[in-house]
């Protein structure tokens, strides 16, 4: 996969000016961002703020400060996406999501090899959602967001 994971587990926060320089090339090339979020999301404001045509994913989404902040997150910035890798999720948190953004913002992430990729399928697959919706977050939501890749790839940009 091509794309960017910054981690801030580094000490450096995500909003820190030296990775200004990561959010436009991120952005310019319309490059997926990973990011590891534990529920303070306030340091992306500046990022996300200057990265529109850039898939954002938060990682472990609903963590540290819950759904909520998430959600507003999503709404506020289009181009973010609710990743959900995490084990200890409240019970419903898939369906919350789905319901206030919509599946086509919500994202399967497995965190392997620390979660077993079954477990964090399960999360899906019996979720209370419609088969349409689980489609959506395991199929075409990765599809749309890694089509642009293989268009660079073709182009020989990546």
């Amino acid at each position: 996969m091509h794309g960017i994971k910054i981690h801030n587990a580094n000490g450096i926060p995500y909003d820190d000016p030296g990775y200004a320089p990561v959010w436009r090339f991120a952005d310019q090339h319309r490059l997926p961002v990973l990011l590891h979020t534990w529920g303070d999301l306030e340091p992306l404001v500046s990022g996300l703020e200057k990265t529109t045509r850039a898939p954002v994913l938060l990682a472990h989404a609903g963590a540290g400060s819950g759904a909520k902040k998430y959600v507003s997150f999503a709404k506020q910035f289009p181009n973010v996406y609710l990743e959900l890798c995490w084990s200890r999720a409240p019970y419903g948190l898939i369906e919350h999501f789905v319901a206030e953004v919509g599946a086509e913002r919500v994202l399967w992430g497995s965190d392997a090899p620390a979660m077993a990729i079954s477990q964090q399928f399960g999360r899906i697959l019996f979720a209370g959602i419609s088969d349409e919706d689980k489609k959506t977050i395991l199929v075409e939501n990765p599809r749309r967001i890694l089509q642009h890749i293989q268009e660079l790839k073709s182009k020989g940009s990546v």
